[in-house]
């Protein structure tokens, strides 16, 4: 892979290394030297270069090695997040006593609390991992569509000076 990267010109390279920072291909090009006017396209099509894609997945594998980080460790992390969220934790006072509260029977029962938006996000990176979410639309439609296209000729127009 190492003379992939070599095949870079030094200002494809600066894109590999600035898009690494926040995988935003837009932003990587602009701080890479290019055109804010044609950032989006520079980016996109530097994106599809086999080259650049190398070096990235080179750069990528590289800081997974130093960091240590990879899917499983952010995937258990989240889990264990989860878990903690998912807790029943008592309320206390400031004394540490159990605060009491009344429930749909009227009864006085001890109120506990666990942190629901947590739990709800640490779920829905985890479905999203494991592909449950499909937020894609489908815009494909059946049936059939007729398009009735009328000639104008010059005169019905007006374009004679008529």
């Amino acid at each position: 892979m190492a003379g992939k990267t070599a095949q870079l010109t030094a200002r494809q390279r600066a894109f590999v290394q600035e898009y690494l920072v926040d995988l935003n291909a837009t932003q990587a090009a602009i701080r890479a030297g290019y055109s804010k006017r044609s950032a989006y396209s520079q980016g996109q099509r530097l994106l599809k270069k086999a080259e650049i894609q190398a070096a990235i997945r080179e750069e990528l594998e590289k800081r997974t090695e130093r960091t240590q980080i990879t899917q499983d460790y952010v995937l258990k992390n989240i889990v264990s997040i989860v878990e903690r969220c998912m807790q029943a934790e008592p309320v206390t006072d400031r004394k540490g006593k159990p605060v009491y509260v009344e429930n749909a029977a009227g009864e006085q029962v001890p109120a506990y609390t666990f942190d629901s938006h947590g739990a709800l996000r640490g779920n829905e990176l985890l479905g999203k991992h494991l592909g449950m979410f499909n937020e894609k639309v489908d815009h494909n439609v059946e049936g059939s569509l007729t398009i009735n296209l009328k000639r104008y000729d010059d005169e019905s127009n007006g374009e004679n000076g008529n």
